[in-house]
C-alpha cells in the first residue's frame, strides 16, 4: 500500500540512470517494479546489484511513463522469488517500498537532463 512507503525527494524526470539504494543481497538478479498510483499500471525492469548491494534503474527504458503529475510506488524482488519484496535502504532509511514523484528541473527556461541521479529520502 502506497501510504506505508518511504517517501523520497522528487526525482528529475529527465534522468538516464537512477541510483536507487541498497538491498541486502550483495550480488543478485532482481526485478524493479514501478507502479503508477493513479492508473495502477506497473512496469517491471531487470536489474543487477553490485558487490555492495547497490542497484539502479535505466530511466530511458520507460519513456513518458514517469509523469510529473503522478506518484509512483517502487519495490524490488529477487527474480527467483518475485512474490517476496526486498528491503531497500536509501540514505539510512529502510523499507520494502518507496514513494516517488518526478519533477522537471529547469536551467534558464530549458529542462535539464541528468545522465545519472542518486535517489534521496
Amino acid at each position: 500500500m502506497s501510504c506505508a512507503c518511504q517517501r523520497t525527494e522528487p526525482v528529475p524526470r529527465c534522468t538516464g540512470d537512477l541510483t536507487i539504494g541498497i538491498v541486502s543481497n550483495l550480488v543478485a538478479n532482481i526485478y524493479v517494479y514501478v507502479r503508477n498510483i493513479a492508473t495502477g499500471r506497473i512496469e517491471r525492469y531487470n536489474s543487477l546489484t553490485d558487490g555492495a548491494g547497490s542497484f539502479d534503474l535505466d530511466m530511458t527504458e520507460a519513456g513518458y511513463f514517469y509523469d510529473v503529475h503522478n506518484s509512483f510506488e517502487l519495490w524490488t524482488t529477487l527474480r527467483s522469488a518475485p512474490e517476496t519484496r526486498l528491503t531497500m535502504t536509501v540514505n539510512g532509511d529502510s523499507d520494502t517500498c518507496l514513494l516517488l514523484t518526478f519533477e522537471d528541473h529547469y536551467n534558464i527556461g530549458v529542462i535539464q537532463d541528468y545522465l545519472t541521479y542518486t535517489l534521496t529520502t
